[in-house]
């Protein structure tokens, strides 16, 4: 991903990121793509390790039912998360 000026100004320094991220995508998501995590999570692990790193595609989910928060279908979801 480049700026305006065609300069790597978004992903230049993936190895800040290097900490645990999980990401969690609604596969009925239709405003960011699924292809955009797959992507992001591809580039994350190749510069910095796989162990670091997860994506879960949660079904029948799109992108506002995916709220994480106390409320929002904690048994549908809580196996996506690992205890505190």
């Amino acid at each position: 991903m480049v700026n305006f000026e065609g300069e790597d100004g978004y992903l230049s320094h993936v190895d800040r990121l290097k900490i645990p991220i999980t990401f969690i995508h609604g596969e009925e998501n239709e405003t960011f793509l699924l292809e955009s995590t797959r992507k992001t999570l591809a580039l994350l692990r190749e510069k910095n390790g796989k162990s670091l790193y997860k994506r879960h595609v949660i079904p029948d989910y799109g992108q506002h039912r995916l709220h994480i928060r106390k409320k929002c279908c904690p048994r549908r979801l809580s196996p996506y998360f690992e205890p505190a």
